[in-house]
């Protein structure tokens, strides 16, 4: 993951190298500032951009992971069937994003229907073939929609 900021950080690296060697007399063709401190701002937006981005995908997986933790703790466990699945298309990362039509049953509730996305490594995509049955973790708080059923695959 950290490749793909690379470019980024080369281009704004450059950007800064250009502005510190650039003749202090130069200007910008519209004449508003000079072409070293043009270059030298353009350059460390794009670290700064890399780094917001970088610091977004880091919050992301964090709070992700603070999630599947209070799950485990407070979550209820059950299953589902995979009444339906197709791959969607989209790739991220290079696994597919899977669509699934589930049939979830908790202990002492009626079972309920969700239709859920989610990435699944190739590895585990034959787990989620129609008719398979599931272990799922569900939110108290949030049953009977589809941000309240994590799947748990092995």
């Amino acid at each position: 993951m950290a490749a793909a900021f690379l470019p980024l950080m080369a281009v704004g690296a450059v950007l800064i190298v250009g502005g510190l060697r650039a003749d202090p007399r130069a200007m910008t063709d519209d004449g508003l500032l000079p072409l070293r401190t043009f270059l030298i701002l353009l350059g460390s937006f794009f670290i700064g951009l890399n780094s917001l981005i970088g610091g977004g995908m880091l919050l992301s997986a964090f709070l992700r992971n603070q999630r599947m933790l209070r799950l485990e703790e407070t979550g209820i466990r059950g299953s589902a069937k995979v009444l339906q699945a197709h791959e969607t298309g989209t790739y991220i990362n290079n696994q597919p994003q899977v669509w699934m039509e589930l049939q979830v049953e908790l202990p002492g509730r009626d079972p309920y229907f969700v239709e859920k996305r989610m990435v699944v490594p190739y590895l585990q995509i034959d787990q989620l073939k129609p008719g398979s049955i599931v272990e799922i973790l569900a939110d108290p708080d949030k049953l009977g929609s589809v941000r309240g059923v994590e799947i748990l695959l092995r």
